[in-house]
């Protein structure tokens, strides 16, 4: 129970760090659409490097967000699935759902990304613009972070309830 417990723990307090700089990827994106708005009404100054960052960005953003959402236990959930008379043991069925639902989704995005961001990387895939961002291959790459962070998030969560199911248990007893 207590390594469960401090796994869960070690793997939130990783998940705390990634997902801190979710705020600054938002101030980012904000900063350099006002600079890019400003840079073609004003002077009329394309600036496709800015404007292919925002993508980049903004991808990161999402990835963080997903797993902050799991960490918090702020995504969508069906509550009616677990009948009434298994409330004492609702942590058990929780634990379930993050192992056979949501850990497997993560295991098949990364069978299905890791392909597409081997082959970007093993080119070094570019912009097609010459003046944008020539890491396309990080870009690539996002979906694979997502799918690790999200079965490490599911881990954590799955180790987070059982310990503490187990150690209700235990009180009860």
């Amino acid at each position: 129970m207590a390594f469960l417990a401090e796994v869960a723990r070690t793997l939130d307090r990783l998940t705390a760090i990634l997902t801190g700089w979710a705020m600054v990827l938002v101030l980012l994106i904000a900063g350099i659409q006002v600079v890019i708005t400003l840079a073609r009404s004003v002077f009329d100054i394309p600036l496709i490097f800015a404007q292919e960052s925002i993508l980049y960005f903004f991808a990161y953003f999402v990835v963080l967000a997903v797993i902050r959402a799991t960490q918090q236990n702020a995504h969508v959930r069906i509550p009616n699935l677990i009948p009434t008379r298994f409330q004492k043991n609702r942590e058990f069925f929780e634990a379930a759902g993050y192992l056979i639902l949501l850990l497997p989704l993560a295991i098949a995005l990364l069978i299905y990304a890791l392909p597409i961001a081997q082959q970007s990387w093993s080119i070094l895939e570019r912009s097609r613009e010459s003046a944008g961002v020539h890491l396309v291959f990080v870009l690539k790459s996002s979906p694979v972070l997502l799918a690790i962070l999200l079965a490490l998030q599911a881990i954590a969560r799955a180790a987070a309830l059982l310990s503490q199911a187990w150690s209700l248990k235990g009180e009860e007893d």
